[in-house]
């Protein structure tokens, strides 16, 4: 995940990005036309109008490929024929339809074009169907054909970015590890007794997500251990929070001072980090995205004269090994009271599947209407809370669709209660380092299908025994062809699925207070 301007976080650079924008955008027509046609051998000038239909000069649009002024001859037939399919391409991906966009452009190469524009739609166009090595070239077609304009190069060296990606972060981890050796060194003695026993909880609350779920379930679990705790949020609260919550507002005549912080992730500004007088401080590390965010918390801490000690917690055992660094293992706290089933499944004709999430691309697959869809096909309704992000994609589809609700317009807990199976997936260049929402239904007695791959939760699933973990949209759908056909199956996967949280949170709640306070 990165920080975005408006302060959300999104999977990649590129999810919030129209992948089909600028080149495709112009007046050449989707065929090539008749005078296009039969010119296709003939000797045209190269001062002439491109008879493409770009209303470009021919030696600016099609007549570049010859690369020379004796070039006057061009198969304009194979030049339609490439452009048509990066343009159908770009139509799928805008549909929602990543497989088919990557299928339609298999077999082209970067020099079948010669307009950058085009070079850089394609690949954007690659990029978004996760195809990142393959895209890598059409940047650089793109950076070439430009000579070099800002927009081309940045979309190259984005390319290389994510092919290295592995690499920097664990050169970022390395970092962060020497940073935190010395501030601990500093400390001195872990076993030392807190002066002040009492937790500020600090998050940014004015949205709904993994993050803010966490620092409200941590409030709400270590309140009832008869600790002092002050939940704050660095910015102006949701209404709801407001309403269920003590929740102070920070500014800078209130801050929190003194005892243990619980820091929930980093992506927002604690301009008093170096100031407040903590004696230990508890670093929630859940975005994948999010290292140098964390270490320029770590260097404020490290000129913060009180010299506290600091901790890393990780959401999953998945992402601590992701990260190599040390800390505990703590996954998000779910309210059990809250999400508990209320009543047993109805058994209906359709079954409904769906999920809930952030509202945002990066929380879906580019491939995920185009799975909803077959979903509709195959007899089920489909309910997404936090789909309003994609709801462009079935622009124009005809009924039955998908029910796409706005974060917020529905309580988690009852939007649950009306699904029978959870099916979780997210986008490819994500790393979901925990997974609050499957924990969620889980909770809720759901059978839950997890595409497992860079997903934490998926850690806490057996696959057959208490949920499903599948790679492919063709075992998530015979998965659930067999949940659909044996109702037995679904009540024992979601009991299994409902006692594993139970177990899990009981473990972690036993422990939670002393490790904030011992």
């Amino acid at each position: 995940m990165q920080e975005l301007p408006n302060g959300k976080r999104s999977a990649s650079p590129f999810t919030n990005r129209v992948p089909y924008a600028p080149g495709l955008t112009t007046k050449r027509p989707a065929t090539a036309s008749a005078a296009v046609q039969l010119s296709a051998t003939k000797r045209i000038s190269r001062s002439e109008a491109c008879p493409c239909g770009s209303s470009m000069r021919f030696r600016d649009c099609c007549g570049r490929i010859g690369h020379g002024a004796e070039a006057t001859r061009v198969d304009i037939a194979a030049q339609h024929e490439c452009l048509g399919r990066i343009r159908r391409a770009g139509e799928l991906l805008l549909r929602g339809e990543s497989r088919r966009a990557a299928a339609a452009l298999a077999g082209l190469q970067p020099g079948d074009v010669t307009q950058a524009a085009i070079a850089l739609d394609t690949a954007d166009i690659l990029l978004e169907c996760n195809n990142t090595a393959a895209a890598l070239p059409w940047a650089k077609r793109a950076v070439d054909l430009s000579l070099g304009s800002p927009v081309a190069v940045a979309r190259y060296d984005e390319c290389c970015a994510l092919l290295k990606r592995r690499e920097t972060r664990q050169g970022e981890a390395r970092l962060i590890g020497s940073v935190l050796a010395r501030i601990n060194a500093r400390a001195g003695s872990p076993r030392h007794r807190l002066r002040e026993r009492k937790v500020h909880i600090v998050g940014k609350l004015d949205n709904i997500g993994g993050s803010e779920r966490r620092a409200l379930n941590l409030y709400r679990t270590l309140s009832k251990r008869e600790v002092p705790v002050t939940l704050w949020s660095t910015v102006a609260v949701r209404p709801e929070f407001a309403r269920e919550f003590p929740v102070r507002g920070i500014s800078p005549e209130s801050t929190p001072n003194g005892g243990v912080l619980a820091l929930i992730s980093t992506y927002f500004d604690c301009p008093w980090l170096n100031s407040s007088a903590f004696e230990r401080i508890v670093v929630c590390h859940n975005l994948a995205d999010h290292n140098r965010t964390l270490l320029s918390k770590l260097e404020q801490i490290e000129s913060n004269p009180a010299a506290p000690l600091v901790r890393l917690t990780f959401p999953s055992r998945m992402f601590r090994r992701y990260m190599d660094l040390p800390g505990q293992v703590q996954y998000s706290p779910v309210d059990l009271g809250h999400f508990r089933r209320q009543r047993p499944p109805a058994r209906r004709e359709r079954l409904a599947v769906g999920r809930h999430a952030r509202q945002s691309v990066a929380k879906f697959h580019p491939n995920d209407p185009a799975f909803c869809r077959e979903l509709l096909r195959r007899g089920y309704d489909v309910k997404l809370l936090g789909g309003a992000a994609i709801a462009e994609a079935f622009t124009g589809d005809a009924n039955p669709l998908p029910q796409l609700l706005p974060v917020g317009d529905v309580d988690a807990r009852t939007f649950l209660e009306g699904l029978d199976v959870f099916v979780y997936r997210k986008h490819p260049h994500a790393v979901e380092t925990g997974g609050t929402t499957i924990m969620e239904a889980m909770a809720m007695s759901l059978p839950v299908i997890v595409f497992g791959e860079d997903c934490g939760i998926a850690e806490l699933i057996s696959d057959g025994q208490n949920g499903f973990l599948v790679d492919t949209e063709a075992q998530a759908l015979q998965v659930l062809d067999s949940l659909r056909t044996d109702a037995s199956l679904a009540r024992r996967i979601g009991s299994a699925a409902r006692e594993t949280i139970e177990r899990v949170m009981q473990q972690q709640s036993s422990t939670l207070t002393d490790f904030y306070l011992d």
